[in-house]
């Protein structure tokens, strides 16, 4: 077995006392209008690296607690830590961007010129972020200012659209207006929690609350396809700076990071560990000692340090299955062979022959089923793996399934299985000259394996949505390292549902299937290096960071009458309390019912919250709610203090389908 690096702490000593100095003001290139951020320092003579954050996420609330134990242990051994509050958000001056907008990294660079003309900082810059972290990281780094010299994004890539907004290119109402879009108005109404009684601050408030819309406006506004979103995206090959790219199989995002991976052109590493989207040290599977991982990147990077982290092998991988291991590849894929299937007149999967045509008649067909999804848990919603995917069977009764046989040897999947699937249009069905023809708006695909008792197992997931008729459609899956044993059986199920992750099409799909192709890329069992990763710090000692909330509850409902479903979900984090001696709790609920009998009284709706009790006594409670109907979306906002409403504001926004 090969370690990766040093395994224990001692061999990278807490060694510097640590200076902190809140809500420093950076100069931007417009007049008056600054940033704010945190500065943490080590206490030293010498000048020192900068490791840089930024954020919308409010360095005095949420994102300040997350950062404030990985910035102290970073400085406690040589790195000043800058977190930096976008403008428009938090303590900084200047208008909100809509997300993920390109002047996000106009802010970034700012913090990087006037960090590095510091007599404290020695001219070599990191970034690093998780999430939107991640976002502004690559952002930045597509930017290429001269002194950004190594980045480490986790849990995200390039293209807000398809990752984020409008999931797969679909409508995705549940995360991004319900989940997103309530925290992100329970912030921006949230009155400051640093100097929070200076003039200046009150101003940034009152901004917020009657001169900013709330950014789940700009989401309904540009819908599924907009150029805008081309206009957000990043690219990826313009990235030259070396990154170590971070993300989990579980999360929402692992295709983006991977995609993200493939297109940096600069020296890279992967990491992909069995995580949610949650910072590695605290994920509920396999933690390991991110932050000690990171350190040789920066020490190798940013200091010259021979760490030996370039010599080797550049993607590590998390194998899951019977026998979940930790492997090293030279390359990404890793795959070195692929099992090629495909049916032939039936729901079979066998051995793909050219030599056996297929008869090309109608094997299966499907009539839309928008309750289909939710048995494979809620990603996107930021809690990790909390809600972990359940059997697909019944699912799966509710799709076009297609089955091999039992697989006698078992195999390891290793990158992205590919799925070709034929229709049938209204030119194959002479009976039947009014069935619709191949335009379908979505199709859905989930690769499963089966046991001998008939429970099905989510190996990946795929959704594409067409823009053009086809009869032919060709879809990859997202990428993942999962071993099937021997016995099992490979299913692949379609449908043109993944509720509540996407809201259901306006026009339900119909699919009579010809023709299914699985290629699965496979690796060898011995392939690679077998690799130790250093564990995570015993939970009484982990540094502070973006966890999962401390109360979690997940419901699914079957509605028998209706044939319907309904997923509610529940979370809220414990008590915080800031340096400044206010102490906060927040919480949210979501919930996402669809009935097959009547699709159009889909609903989504989201409520978040949060209470502060100021050090000076008073109590400031903030609440969003977000509804959306098929054609419509109305969020409220309100700020009470003491039980009396100071602030409430109703906005209403169509919906397109």
């Amino acid at each position: 077995m090969t370690r990766l690096r040093p395994t224990g702490e001692s061999e990278y000593p807490a060694a510097l006392a640590v200076d902190v100095v809140r809500d420093v003001r950076i100069p931007t290139g417009v007049p008056q209008q600054t940033l704010a951020a945190d500065l943490y320092r080590p206490v030293t003579d010498r000048p020192v690296p900068l490791l840089l954050t930024v954020l919308p996420y409010r360095k005095d609330f949420v994102a300040g607690v997350a950062h404030d134990g990985p910035a102290r242990w970073f400085a406690e051994r040589g790195y000043a830590s800058l977190l930096v509050d976008l403008a428009g958000t938090g303590s900084s001056d200047g208008e909100r961007r809509p997300e993920f907008d390109p002047g996000d990294g106009d802010d970034a660079v700012a913090a990087i010129d006037w960090a590095t003309g510091q007599p404290w900082c020695d001219g070599s810059v990191g970034m690093w972020g998780h999430s939107y972290g991640a976002i502004t990281t690559l952002r930045t780094a597509s930017l290429g200012p001269p002194q950004l010299r190594a980045i480490i994004p986790l849990m995200h890539g390039l293209d807000p659209e398809v990752d984020t907004v409008h999931p797969d290119g679909a409508r995705g109402d549940l995360h991004a207006l319900a989940n997103r879009g309530t925290s992100m108005l329970v912030q921006q109404l949230l009155p400051p929690l640093i100097n929070h009684k200076s003039e200046a601050e009150q101003q940034r408030w009152q901004r917020r609350l009657y001169r900013t819309e709330p950014v789940l406006l700009d989401f309904a506004r540009h819908g599924p396809g907009d150029p805008v979103w081309r206009e957000r995206a990043i690219d990826g090959a313009a990235i030259t700076v070396p990154a170590l790219c971070v993300g989990g199989w579980h999360d929402a995002f692992p295709d983006p990071l991977v995609r993200a991976y493939e297109r940096i052109s600069g020296p890279k590493k992967l990491l992909m560990g069995p995580w949610g989207h949650v910072m590695p040290q605290h994920a509920a599977v396999a933690p390991v000692d991110f932050l000690t991982l990171a350190l040789r990147w920066w020490d190798h990077w940013l200091r010259g340090r021979d760490t030996g982290v370039m010599d080797e092998p550049p993607v590590t991988l998390y194998q899951q299955g019977p026998r979940p291991r930790w492997r090293a590849h030279p390359c990404w894929p890793p795959a070195d062979g692929a099992l090629s299937l495909a049916t032939r007149g039936d729901t079979v999967l066998r051995p793909a022959s050219a030599e056996q045509p297929d008869p090309g008649r109608i094997i299966a067909e499907y009539r839309s089923d928008p309750t289909v999804g939710a048995l494979r848990g809620v990603p996107g919603l930021g809690l990790g793996e909390a809600f972990p995917t359940q059997d697909q069977h019944d699912d799966d009764m509710r799709s076009v399934v297609l089955e091999s046989p039992p697989l006698p040897d078992g195999l390891i999947v290793a990158g992205r299985p590919e799925v070709v699937v034929t229709l049938a249009t209204g030119a194959d069905l002479p009976d039947r000259p009014d069935a619709p023809d191949a335009q379908i708006r979505r199709l859905a695909v989930r690769l499963t394996e089966v046991d001998p008792e008939g429970r099905s197992a989510l190996i990946t997931v795929g959704v594409l949505c067409p823009r053009t008729p086809a009869d032919r459609h060709r879809l990859a899956l997202r990428p993942t390292v999962h071993q099937v044993a021997a016995g099992q059986r490979l299913r692949v199920a379609l449908c043109d549902s993944d509720f509540p992750r996407l809201t259901p099409p306006a026009e339900p799909a119909e699919l009579r299937v010809v023709r299914v192709e699985l290629t699965v890329p496979t690796l060898e069992a011995d392939a690679g290096v077998q690799v130790e990763l250093p564990p995570a710090p015993a939970p009484e000692t982990r540094t502070a960071g973006s966890g999962p909330p401390a109360e979690l509850s997940w419901t699914i409902t079957r509605d028998l009458i209706h044939d319907g479903v309904e997923v509610a979900v529940s979370a809220g984090s414990g008590d915080s309390t800031t340096d400044q001696g206010h102490q906060f709790r927040s919480g949210n609920s979501l919930l996402a019912g669809v009935r097959r009998d009547d699709p159009d009284r889909t609903v989504t709706f989201g409520s978040h919250s949060a209470t502060v009790t100021m050090s000076t006594g008073e109590t400031v409670t903030t609440t969003a709610t977000v509804h959306c109907s098929p054609t419509a979306l109305r969020a409220t906002g309100e700020v009470t203090v003491d039980g009396v409403t100071v602030f409430a504001q109703t906005w209403e926004a169509p919906l397109g389908r």
